[in-house]
């Protein structure tokens, strides 16, 4: 038997000796408002508010789960969507959940959330969600699909910071450049586009 906790993890049962079996800790962003089994297979699937679908198998030797398959997107509303490159097969958006989305219009299995780095062991370390270990909501970014296998092709401006951020198109994660104006740019917009062309 599964249960899912408004915390968002989700319990194993025992039922033969009605015991806990194991917990997959923080399956979600959000409480987990419905968790089903398939039928005849160590399959798991789970949903949540964060906007998130999960399959987790169940094949690990201690008979723990793993997430085998999952369909999300922003679990705040977007802040900036644009399209990245000419030919319009890939989206790009930030939301009020501080993340960056790469969507793509052809092949919905490519569509991921660009990497920040490995948060999880932080979190576990620190005592804290995922969440709270991301940049600010970014307001506002630029992106270019020239020599992006080369260098980082997106820039983003957070609330509350003037520093921008660089990330790499490519690698799908969080570039190795933390661009800082000399003169303050209150504007957003003016502040990415300064960035950018100084970078």
């Amino acid at each position: 038997m599964a249960t899912g906790s408004t915390l968002g993890h989700v319990a194993l049962w025992n039922l033969e000796e009605r015991c806990l079996s194991s917990t997959l800790r923080h399956a979600h962003d959000g409480s987990v408002t419905a968790i089903r089994f398939l039928q005849s297979q160590p399959l798991l699937i789970s949903t949540s508010p964060d906007n998130s679908l999960k399959i987790w198998i169940f094949d690990q030797p201690d008979g723990s789960g793993r997430v085998l398959k999952s369909r999300c997107g922003h679990s705040g509303p977007p802040c900036r969507i644009r399209f990245h490159g000419a030919r319009g097969h890939t989206i790009l958006s930030a939301g009020q959940d501080r993340s960056l989305r790469m969507t793509s219009t052809i092949r919905d299995a490519q569509s991921c959330e660009l990497s920040q780095g490995s948060f999880l062991k932080q979190s576990k370390n620190l005592g804290v969600k995922m969440e709270e270990l991301k940049l600010p909501v970014i307001v506002d970014f630029a992106s270019d699909e020239t020599r992006q296998r080369d260098w980082d092709g997106i820039v983003t401006c957070h609330y509350g910071t003037s520093d921008v951020r660089t990330w790499n198109f490519q690698n799908k994660c969080i570039g190795k450049h933390i661009l800082k104006p000399k003169n303050e740019v209150k504007d957003s917009a003016a502040q990415v586009l300064y960035a950018w062309q100084n970078y």
